[in-house]
């Protein structure tokens, strides 16, 4: 008989079955699959609390990290589809990619801010930026956009 899984249910059998098991390693961060289970609910909570409804999307802009890892749980654990972009994005395709496709919740990191703030100046705020890092570093015009520290 066949029983399908989401995605996100493999990484929470693996984390009871293996919580001390390293799952991920990228440059010298080493997450084992309950440290990424505990951080993707945490996120999956916080998409949640901010209105996350199911199938809506969520752009996730980073570089290859831990952090990408996680968002990609966290979306699907609330829920969501995530629209995973590449680090490396200009503005004026991301400012294309957001308004494509619909997404009111960007997760990434305050490297991006320059980029990010390009992509989404002349938008409403209807767009929930979700950020990673020091927060001392986003842009300035970013600051009336509902950001929290991730």
């Amino acid at each position: 008989m066949f029983y399908p899984n989401l995605v996100h249910e493999y990484l929470t059998v693996s984390a009871r079955k293996y919580p001390d098991k390293e799952s991920l390693i990228c440059g010298d961060k080493r997450l084992t699959y309950a440290e990424i289970d505990r951080y993707s609910d945490h996120l999956a909570l916080a998409l949640i609390n901010m209105g996350l409804k199911r199938q809506d999307r969520v752009i996730v802009f980073q570089d290859n990290s831990v952090e990408s890892v996680i968002s990609l749980y966290g979306v699907l654990k609330a829920g969501g589809v995530f629209v995973i972009l590449n680090g490396s994005l200009k503005d004026k395709k991301l400012n294309y990619i957001i308004n494509d496709s619909g997404a009111e919740i960007l997760i990434t990191h305050v490297s991006k801010s320059k980029v990010v703030n390009n992509a989404v100046r002349n938008r409403g705020k209807d767009l929930t930026i979700l950020w990673l890092g020091d927060s001392s570093r986003i842009h300035k015009s970013l600051s009336s956009y509902s950001c929290i520290h991730f």
